[in-house]
């Protein structure tokens, strides 16, 4: 049996099963505002070239202008998924804390 090479798949079964994703824990946390919507319209361009951008963020206004996918979490829940989403929405009061699992 070891003269029996291992099976690779073809060039477009691989390419197929590349996934790409670029995670963002608090990117733009302590940036001031215009670097922080540069940083965000790079994850914009990057997601337009295929790549899959989650950020997870505080940044309020930076969500509420941009209005891409939210999705919100709430004890390990999904409870919103909008895709041209706000932080909050219009029935939520100011001081939830969606998106923040154990909270």
């Amino acid at each position: 049996m070891s003269h029996l090479a291992p099976i690779a798949p073809n060039p477009g079964v691989r390419k197929a099963a590349v996934l790409m994703v670029l995670l963002g824990d608090e990117p733009t946390g302590n940036l001031d505002p215009k670097t922080a919507e540069d940083i965000l319209r790079c994850f914009l361009d990057i997601n337009r070239m295929g790549t899959t951008v989650l950020m997870a963020t505080h940044a309020v206004a930076l969500v509420d202008n941009f209005r891409q996918r939210v999705i919100a979490i709430d004890q390990g829940r999904i409870v919103r998924d909008e895709l041209s989403g706000a932080y909050f929405e219009p029935s939520q009061p100011a001081d939830w804390q969606g998106g923040m699992v154990g909270q």
